[in-house]
């Protein structure tokens, strides 16, 4: 269900420059090799209109992720295309700009905050602190640290994803480090990763950090009531099937 807080950022791109993208990646993807693929893009026609469009978003604070996504094409492409542009990619603390930091707190303000609706508070004044071992479909035990990451757990071996717990962490910064949550896999390589968050945004920003600096696609996820039918009828099986010992 869709909630007030779960508004996305969107740019509303122009349908010529839809068009236009679509025959540019068509144009290019024929050739391989940084060189062919450069020249061959700067043949095409609306090559120069093109980039000067995805620079300008980019500089007025649009992040790549947003910006692949209203393009509808994948996040890796895109910072392949912003390579083919010639435009500089931002890094570290600067990939997290003023506009996307007032879109957050847009999200969040007056009537679209999390905490002034009642079912939000009946569901969230529990899911932390409710800890314990939980027995996946393939027979491993992991440590779960909420009664949201049983439910999801739950979904996922119910739906035959190969999943992991927090497998690996990684290095975003300078004594900074980031360890997903959930590890999904499709046939044996990992598709992408997920990070329970909730409606909470501190440390959200490990998570831009981290699709920056290693390219891996991150689902956050802030409603648990799209992987379950009650939110009250999970939590009374997580407190009663969950082992504090392996």
């Amino acid at each position: 269900m869709n909630k007030p807080w779960n508004i996305t950022c969107n740019i509303n791109i122009d349908s010529d420059i839809l068009t236009l993208m679509n025959s540019f990646i068509n144009h290019i993807q024929s050739e391989s090799g940084k060189r062919l693929v450069a020249a061959k893009a700067k043949s095409f026609e609306g090559y120069d209109v093109l980039k000067e469009y995805i620079e300008n978003l980019y500089t007025s604070g649009y992040g790549l992720k947003i910006i692949s996504r209203e393009f509808s094409i994948s996040y890796s492409r895109m910072r392949t295309l912003m390579k083919i542009f010639d435009i500089n990619i931002r890094k570290g603390y600067d990939v997290v700009t003023d506009k996307l930091k007032e879109f957050r707190k847009y999200r969040v303000s007056d009537g679209r905050s999390p905490w002034q609706d009642p079912s939000v508070m009946d569901k969230n004044k529990y899911s932390h602190g409710i800890q314990g071992y939980y027995k996946k479909s393939d027979g491993d035990v992991v440590w779960l640290r909420s009664t949201w990451e049983y439910i999801y757990a739950k979904w996922l071996d119910k739906n035959k994803i190969i999943w992991t717990y927090e497998e690996k962490q990684y290095k975003i910064g300078n004594n900074s480090y980031y360890r997903p949550d959930f590890f999904i896999y499709v046939n044996g390589e990992l598709s992408h990763v997920v990070e329970l968050k909730g409606y909470h945004d501190d440390k959200l920003y490990k998570v831009e950090l981290f699709e920056e600096k290693h390219l891996i696609s991150t689902v956050v996820i802030r409603d648990i009531s799209d992987y379950c039918n009650s939110y009250e009828k999970e939590l009374k099986e997580w407190k009663q099937i969950r082992k504090l010992k392996k």
